[in-house]
């Protein structure tokens, strides 16, 4: 995962915590990022723009999600 703070002129990785190379999909929420890995890697979550990542396992399998859909309310993975 890579990030990019000056539209896409230079970009640095952070992947801190990350447990996948290969992402399906990628979504924020506000200052919050999640990002679904290839199969069986999950949604990790992002608090601090990308600098580190956590795996989220409270009641969301492990798997291949390849879509995130938002509004003000709620998250949805799939």
């Amino acid at each position: 995962m890579f990030k990019s703070v000056d539209f896409g002129i230079t970009w640095q990785p952070v992947s801190n915590g990350l447990n996948s190379k290969t992402f399906r999909a990628i979504q924020s929420k506000g200052t919050t990022l999640f990002a679904g890995g290839g199969i069986g890697s999950g949604v990790s979550r992002s608090t601090d723009l990308g600098e580190n990542w956590t795996a989220l396992s409270n009641g969301l399998p492990i798997g291949s999600y390849r879509s995130f859909a938002s509004d003000d309310d709620l998250i949805v993975a799939g």
